[in-house]
């Protein structure tokens, strides 16, 4: 008898990737602009894409609800007595659908200064399974020649850069973890994001800004203070690519780091209390 021919199984894999290639291919030039003469750097705070972590309760969430036009995507519980816009995120495909719905909504948009993702940990796990799940594998390793991580990094990027495109800017809130790290041939523990380490990559390097949220001892405090760290060490990993933020920012509470944030991106402004400041000083001189 003769041998029936085996027929060749496409790798699913492939196919589900193919998603996206598609959508790339569709896109067409909308228009194109050539700059004469070099533009200004700088903007608003809520223009960046930034990445806030620290431990736990710490203050996290709270302060991206004193930004000024915040929307939120939270992606765990905790939300019920906390007053703010937001639209809950349970799984990738509701992310999707969101970013798809406000693309054809910019009046939406306009509402909005800065999104809010709350925690990109969850969410990064959320595209994970959606990335595996399409491949018919319980694991990005499962997969040879990474092709599973590959596949999940390019649906991260892909998604997280179309909701950066919709024009208001993003703060991405994460936990913080230790992880070990070799430093000048010594083992060093080091405070990270709490996030798959090809997560971290991904946006390290779209993030302008990286904030660590901690505590720090401060002159004349005898108790460590809440503080925002924004220049990496070899003990955590932080990052400003912007230039405006100071190393250290010490604060009382929410309100007074975010305006200090906001006033770091306002020169002029601070400026103007600058000579405010001075010349209070002047008076009470003399006055003496």
């Amino acid at each position: 008898m003769a041998r029936k021919k085996k027929k060749s199984v496409r790798p699913r894999s492939s196919a589900a990737s193919k998603s996206l290639a598609a959508e790339a291919y569709k896109q067409s030039v909308k228009e194109l602009f050539f700059e004469e003469e070099p533009s200004k750097p700088g903007g608003d705070f809520q223009d960046f894409l930034v990445l806030l972590y620290g431990p736990p309760k710490i203050g996290k969430s709270e302060l991206a609800r004193r930004i000024d036009g915040i929307y939120f995507l939270p992606t765990e519980p905790g939300f019920k007595f906390f007053s703010s816009r937001k639209t809950k995120i349970p799984n990738w495909a509701t992310f999707i659908a969101f970013i798809k719905k406000m693309e054809k909504h910019p009046k939406m948009v306009a509402q909005v200064k800065m999104w809010c993702i709350d925690t990109a940990d969850n969410l990064s796990k959320f595209c994970m399974q959606y990335a595996c799940g399409r491949a018919n594998i319980a694991h990005p390793t499962d997969e040879e020649w990474g092709k599973g991580w590959e596949a999940f990094r390019d649906e991260f990027s892909h998604w997280f850069l179309r909701l950066a495109a919709l024009g208001p800017g993003i703060i991405a809130i994460s936990h913080e973890k230790q992880r070990e790290v070799i430093s000048r041939s010594i083992k060093i523990t080091k405070d990270s994001p709490a996030m798959p380490t090809t997560t971290f990559v991904i946006l390290n390097n779209l993030c302008d800004v990286i904030l660590h949220m901690s505590f720090a001892k401060k002159k004349g405090k005898r108790d460590p203070v809440r503080a925002l760290f924004t220049k990496p060490t070899e003990t955590r990993d932080a990052g400003d690519r912007t230039g405006m933020l100071p190393a250290v920012i010490f604060f009382k509470d929410e309100q007074d780091a975010i305006n200090q944030i906001l006033e770091a991106y306002e020169p002029e402004k601070a400026k103007k209390k600058g000579k405010v400041k001075k010349k209070r000083r002047k008076k009470k001189k003399s006055k003496k």
